[in-house]
Parts: C-alpha cells; structure tokens; sequence
C-alpha cells in the first residue's frame, strides 16, 4: 500500500504459500525381489505438488509416470499412493526404480535406488484334478510357474472363509496335498501366486 502527501492510496494484493519444511519419502515397495509392476510409496509432507516414479534399465530403457496425488490415502501423518505401470517391455529382466516427490516451494525429496526382477506372466494351472477320500480330498495340481510362490483355497461355505494355505513348495511342478473338510457342499476358488503376485485362479465344487 501506497499513500501520497494528499492522503492518495494505492494496494496491490499479492498472496504466496509458505513451506519451510522438506519432504520426506519414508517407505516404498517391493523392497526387494520381484515386481508386477505395481508400486507403493510413503510419504510425509503437508503441501505435495508432484510425485513421479522413475523405473527401467539401461537395455530397454529408462521412464516415468506420474502419480495422481488425489489418488493417495493419509494415515496420521503419512500419505500412502499406489501406481500401476506396464512392465510387459522389461518381462525377465532386472530394473531399478526410484520416487522422487516435488513440494509447492520446489523442495524435492528422492527414495533409495531399488533393484528388482520383473515378472509380468501369471502362472499356468496346467492341470487340477481331485478326489474325495471320505471327510478328506486329495488335490494334485500340475503347474507352470518359474517363480512359484504358493498355493491357496477360499472356501465360501466355510464358517469363517478365509484363504488357506494348500502349498508352498512344488514337486516336479505339482502340488499334491490332502486336506480335510466338513460335510456339505464346498464352493472352493484355487489360485497360484508367483513371487511377483501375478495370480490364475479356478473354481470346484464338491460335496462331503
């Protein structure tokens, strides 16, 4: 504001934003092993202005997407977002990726450089077959996965459905595993989960 000998006034409005204090990354994933391309980051900071995800390789080369801020969920004073990129371009091969998140005063904050294999191939249930022993049923599932994680059941006659565990090891591709269950009919859905989390699933129906 201005004002001159004769009482004459001049004002011009101007208003800024304060942010004296940097952003923090305070986790990110997968930490370690393998990815399907999706991502997880944590962060501090009142005021985020841009959050992007650098990802890639030297051979088939380096990229980034950003991450919708409105998309991110806070927990106290944590705010937590997911992204989905296509890694179909790098499928068996090692990539490092990185956040680096931009507040609205420019200060930036960058994660910790993280190596991981690339996975985008769900597994391949090659065969499922079962047969009921009295109160038990005996599974053998022939499948195809070189990153085999585990398999599991949900059962949704079950009075507390929940997925169950049917195997974490293969034996020459096959999980073959007996398991108990009460009479009734049983609506069971099987999936295979790789180490990168792709997933197949398939549905039986039985009767105890």
């Amino acid at each position: 504001r201005a004002v001159d000998l004769s009482g004459n006034i001049a004002e011009v409005n101007r208003s800024f934003s304060v942010d004296s204090k940097a952003p923090k990354i305070t986790k990110t994933s997968p930490k370690k092993g393998f990815s399907d391309g999706s991502f997880t980051v944590e962060f501090k900071e009142e005021n985020p202005k841009e959050l992007k995800l650098h990802y890639g390789n030297s051979d088939t080369g380096m990229r980034e997407a950003n991450v919708n801020l409105n998309n991110c969920t806070k927990i106290s004073t944590r705010n937590v977002c997911n992204i989905d990129v296509n890694l179909n371009d790098y499928n068996g091969e090692q990539i490092q990726y990185w956040f680096e998140l931009k507040d609205i005063a420019n200060s930036t904050a960058q994660s910790k450089l993280v190596s991981l294999n690339v996975d985008t191939i769900d597994p391949v249930i090659v065969d499922l077959n079962y047969t009921i022993i009295s109160k038990s049923v005996q599974f053998k599932i022939n499948i195809t996965e070189d990153h085999f994680d585990s398999v599991q059941y949900f059962d949704s006659n079950d009075a507390n459905p929940k997925w169950k565990k049917l195997c974490s090891t293969l034996k020459n591709n096959m999980c073959s595993v007996k398991k108990s269950f009460s009479l009734g009919n049983h609506d069971l859905s099987i999936q295979v989960i790789d180490e990168a989390g792709n997933t197949v699933a398939e549905g039986v129906s039985f009767i105890i």
